[in-house]
């Protein structure tokens, strides 16, 4: 049997399993988004979202501040150099989500009406929905991905099993409570799953600044603009084509775009992976990136072809009669994904790489041009112009993802060339040199 053809399953086996719990994780927000809506109706919901959206504030944090940099940083290293990083980490995590909890908590007495209801009903639940979040990306990182989609699967079971419980006591505390066993479930397994002793906070914190915040402080910035970004095209969008047209968009881009499934699940596995390949060869993890940018746009052309084929129908017959009007939006919609998919893996190198200041420019860059578009061809087009102007920003995106990992990649291959060389020019000096017996010779 061809050797490449041998290996194939091994090298696709991680980012099967991706899929898998990437699939069980997203179901589970999504169940949550449904149960609150038929339980609690349009008001209901819209509390729950915003208490849902500083949770994903907090994760995308974390993620930028921790648990991204981390995996970039171990992932090539030995077993026993990597156990006592990952029990750092868990020091951070376990920190940093009580810090995050006791803000959104204050936060929901502070703030009056729904806002604070929203962020009251979820804080309870914050942190071991964080802790949950932190395991999954240490099991990817282990090679241990059945284990991931495993802890995932634990908090869609305990969903599932709660949720008619939450149905009959029809509040919004028991929707999200639902929601959140499931995430205490994920958090309690994972310590299990992975056996981790912790390490003193101080230890941990001091390990943070030196190791982690030169890398974590561009990811957390590059978040941060990622969150403004979203809120004020929100803000714009909302004044320029309305409420309505905003609602039909969302829910467009929730049945025509992929990605927010696809991505999350290559980049769990595939992160360490080119981080592993990276040590070994910069050659190798461009390559790696390339394959990667290629099953993720592979992927999101059979699903946006799909779409296309059954005409938008989906969107009316997921969210009702008056969604009609937005069911042509899966062009635009699609050929968003499918030009974002090309930086895909290449954005992946560079976090590899470490190039956070690059893939700061990058957000900033295409935040701009995303702003921009938007919003001009939303007061040209109304919301089919708004939906490619979502293209224009993700297309400036990969054009600059593309750039700046050729260029990362062409010095690396540079350091790589010399560090050979100097190599090869210390075992010339050593085979050329005299030993000590023909120097003591007469």
């Amino acid at each position: 049997m061809i050797p490449w053809l041998r290996s194939w399953p091994a090298r696709t086996e991680g980012y099967i399993w991706g899929l898998i719990d990437q699939g069980f994780s997203s179901a589970t927000n999504f169940a949550l988004l449904v149960l609150a809506g038929r339980a609690l109706g349009a008001q209901g919901l819209g509390i729950v979202v915003i208490g849902i959206t500083a949770y994903l504030l907090a994760l995308g944090l974390q993620g930028g501040l921790l648990t991204t940099p981390l995996v970039a940083s171990t992932a090539a290293l030995g077993k026993e150099r990597r156990s006592p990083e990952i029990s750092r980490g868990l020091a951070i995590v376990l920190g940093g989500a009580l810090v995050a909890t006791l803000v959104l908590l204050v936060a929901g007495l502070a703030v009056p009406g729904h806002a604070g209801r929203g962020f009251l009903i979820v804080s309870p639940w914050l942190f071991p929905a964080l802790v949950q979040d932190f395991w999954r990306s240490m099991l990817f990182q282990e090679r241990l991905a059945k284990r991931a989609a495993a802890n995932d699967a634990s908090w869609a079971v305990v969903m599932t099993i709660t949720a008619p419980f939450a149905w009959w006591i029809g509040t919004d505390w028991a929707i999200v409570g639902c929601w959140g066993l499931g995430a205490l479930a994920g958090a309690a397994l994972g310590f299990g799953q992975l056996q981790v002793r912790l390490t003193p906070p101080w230890t941990a914190l001091s390990w943070w600044r030196a190791t982690l915040w030169p890398f974590g402080r561009w990811l957390g910035l590059d978040r941060v603009v990622y969150s403004l970004t979203s809120s004020t095209t929100l803000f714009v969008l909302n004044g320029l084509i309305g409420a309505t047209a905003v609602g039909g968009l969302r829910a467009a881009q929730s049945v025509f775009a992929p990605l927010s499934l696809i991505v999350p699940a290559i980049n769990l596995p595939g992160l360490p992976a080119t981080a592993r390949a990276l040590a070994l060869s910069v050659r190798d993890a461009m390559r790696l990136s390339a394959r990667l940018t290629g099953a993720v746009t592979m992927l999101a052309l059979l699903y946006v072809g799909a779409m296309l084929f059954l005409g938008g129908r989906v969107v009316p017959y997921l969210f009702g009669a008056s969604f009609q009007p937005f069911k042509h939006l899966a062009v635009p919609i699609g050929v968003w994904q499918l030009v974002t998919a090309a930086g895909t893996g290449f954005a992946i190198f560079l976090t590899a790489q470490k190039r956070g200041r690059d893939l700061l420019v990058i957000r900033v860059s295409s935040a701009i041009v995303a702003t921009t578009s938007i919003s001009l061809l939303a007061w040209t087009h109304g919301v089919t112009g708004a939906a490619w102007g979502y293209t224009v920003g993700s297309g400036t995106a990969s054009a600059l993802t593309l750039l700046y990992a050729h260029r990362a990649y062409k010095r690396g291959l540079r350091v790589e060339r010399a560090r050979i060389g100097s190599l090869r020019d210390s075992a010339e000096e050593s085979v050329l040199a005299p030993s000590s017996w023909e120097t003591r010779s007469p």
